[in-house]
């Protein structure tokens, strides 16, 4: 069978054998149900070739130790930009409010007990 010629549906019977066949392997179906947590009427579905979501197809591969079927299609997620910045570069929050407060500021006074209410007119 030509996977790139096939209908849709002819593929979908033949992974449910393939499936199928993995599945007994492995000890059952039954069992393989509760190990993948799977409805077993939905892991029958599939089994049939008929349509089942993504995440039960992910479950199944999951519980088969066959991820790897998959894994050329995901890109591992991209750093953030906080991952991307080198290590020593990198400051905590508190450090940097610390360093953004000038020494002679009043809020640098007010934390040091400096400040001295200053009267005017008095």
């Amino acid at each position: 069978m030509d996977p790139c010629a096939s209908p849709v549906d002819a593929l979908q019977q033949e992974m449910g054998k393939a499936l199928d066949a993995a599945i007994d392997a492995q000890g059952g179906k039954v069992a393989f149900a509760k190990k993948a947590g799977l409805n077993r009427a939905t892991l029958y579905r599939m089994l049939r070739g008929e349509n089942v979501s993504t995440e039960i197809l992910l479950r199944t591969l999951r519980a088969l130790g066959r991820v790897d079927l998959i894994a050329a299609l995901i890109e591992p997620p991209s750093p953030s930009p906080l991952e991307r910045r080198p290590a020593a570069r990198r400051r905590s929050p508190a450090r940097e409010r610390s360093e953004r407060i000038r020494p002679d500021s009043l809020v640098s006074q007010l934390a040091l007990g400096q400040h001295t209410k200053h009267n005017p007119r008095g």
